[in-house]
């Protein structure tokens, strides 16, 4: 699971400005539907404006977590430095069920705005 993490982290770091533009586009438009006259048509722009901006921020996430490799823990490393090592793999799989909980609840919500709006 982290080797697919940071395969994933390492493309999306390619992407990371336009993931950005991406972010603050959604949220601005989120900002001026807001303020804007209520509607029909704006709550829809408001609510994928709003999914927009989760998955743009679910993608930066794991682009900024993951875009490093894992150190591997080597047998002539000294005992701090394998601490620290097996640490760093402890956290980073907490970190990878935690990424993998919140796609999941980004991508089920998705899915239920998208059959409210259809």
């Amino acid at each position: 699971m982290l080797a697919f993490y940071t395969r994933l982290g390492k493309r999306l770091h390619r992407i990371r400005y336009l993931l950005w533009i991406i972010l603050v586009v959604s949220m601005a438009g989120f900002g001026l539907l807001l303020l804007s006259v209520n509607d029909k048509h704006n709550e829809t722009l408001l609510t994928l404006s709003l999914l927009t901006a989760l998955w743009s921020l679910c993608a930066l996430g794991i682009q900024m977590t993951f875009v490093d490799v894992v150190p591997a823990v080597e047998s002539c490393d000294g005992f701090f430095m394998r601490i620290k090592k097996r640490f760093v793999q402890a956290t980073r799989w907490v970190l990878a069920i935690a990424a993998t909980g919140v796609t999941v609840a980004v991508l089920i919500t998705s899915f239920r705005v998208v059959s409210a709006l259809s």
